[in-house]
């Protein structure tokens, strides 16, 4: 995947080494306004070593309507989509970010198949917990910094 750099014993992740067309998750911490850029398509990666290797596998979580309702203001979450999940799509985990240091979680992937769950009134949906020892190596470095009015101008606008 790209030339990653060894920095503080972590693997980082460039934006000028990132692959064409990966997929990147940019988070604006509501309090403190720091962005961080991680790499959905390295995350994933991550999750299928860790899973070949029977060191992963997905758990159940609660969905929260409220939370599903925040995600569809402030995560682009379009209408259009969510008509096209299937109840069958519901079986594919989600991915979050486990953050101890905030004692909560991160929704990097998957936010259309929570809200659909949510819709559906599901109890729980199937997410694998990405611990900070893996999700740190994921980060994207070197891309200019973001506003919350950018990111909402990158969804497709089709409701």
């Amino acid at each position: 995947m790209g030339t990653p750099t060894i920095t503080r014993s972590l693997i980082l992740l460039t934006a000028e080494h990132m692959p064409a067309g990966a997929v990147i998750f940019t988070h604006i911490d509501e309090h403190t306004q720091v962005e961080t850029v991680f790499s959905v398509t390295h995350l994933w990666m991550a999750v299928k070593t860790a899973v070949a290797t029977k060191k992963m596998t997905p758990t159940r979580i609660k969905v929260d309507a409220k939370f599903a309702k925040w995600c569809k203001v402030n995560r682009g979450v379009e209408r259009h989509r969510l008509n096209r999940i299937k109840a069958k799509d519901l079986n594919e985990p989600i991915l979050m970010l486990q953050q101890p240091e905030k004692q909560t979680m991160l929704l990097v992937d998957g936010h259309h198949r929570y809200v659909k769950a949510a819709n559906l009134m599901k109890r729980t949906i199937p997410a694998f917990l990405l611990p900070p020892e893996i999700w740190e190596l994921c980060i994207v470095t070197g891309l200019p910094p973001s506003t919350p009015e950018e990111l909402a101008r990158m969804y497709s606008g089709i409701n």
